[in-house]
């Protein structure tokens, strides 16, 4: 299997997810493909996958100079870190 193939899942096959914008919490138009996750578990209806803002954060974003709040540890078990430090999800511009 190539990296770029999705396992399917047997119960719930390419278990699609509606990504949503970690600035907003708003559906940012994608939609990812998990397949087969752990103990074969049906992907959440939405998720944060990254920390890519969506179309209307970027555009917020472009007008000036943008502060982000992070942290050393991360907000809860399963927060990926950025470049060693977990961002709050608080921004200002």
């Amino acid at each position: 299997m190539g990296k770029n193939n999705v396992r399917l899942s047997g119960r719930h096959g390419v278990n699609p997810t509606v990504v949503i914008c970690f600035w907003c919490g708003q559906d940012n138009g994608e939609i990812a493909l998990l397949g087969k996750l752990p103990g074969d578990v049906e992907a959440p209806r939405r998720m944060m996958l990254n920390y890519n803002p969506c179309n209307s954060c970027k555009e917020l974003m472009s007008k000036g100079i943008t502060m982000m709040e992070a942290s050393d540890t991360p907000g809860n078990d399963v927060q990926p870190d950025f470049q060693g430090y977990y961002p709050t999800g608080r921004w200002l511009l």
